[in-house]
């Protein structure tokens, strides 16, 4: 069964905000974690359905200029992270 648009909408707006709140830039490992801290199991099924979901700027809660801007600013904050900064 497909995850309706209301849902995947809402689930990927929380996991933008999870992914923001990691520093990680493992994108699959951060949707992993979320799928696990959301229904308390992992379904790699419903992972991937979401990701794709998320990766469309189009269908997410992102524009393209936004989700560009966001996947750079975590880009900056990984490399912070690794310097030290």
């Amino acid at each position: 069964m497909i995850m309706k648009t209301k849902e995947l909408k809402k689930l990927s707006s929380e996991f933008s905000e999870f992914l923001s709140e990691s520093g990680s830039t493992n994108i699959e490992g951060v949707m992993s974690e979320f799928w696990s801290a959301k229904f308390g199991v992992n379904n790699k099924r419903r992972e991937a359905e979401l990701l794709e979901y998320w990766n469309t700027p189009q269908k997410g809660n992102l524009s393209l200029n936004d989700h560009v801007e966001h996947s750079l600013k975590l880009a900056e904050e990984a490399i912070n992270k690794a310097l030290g900064k």
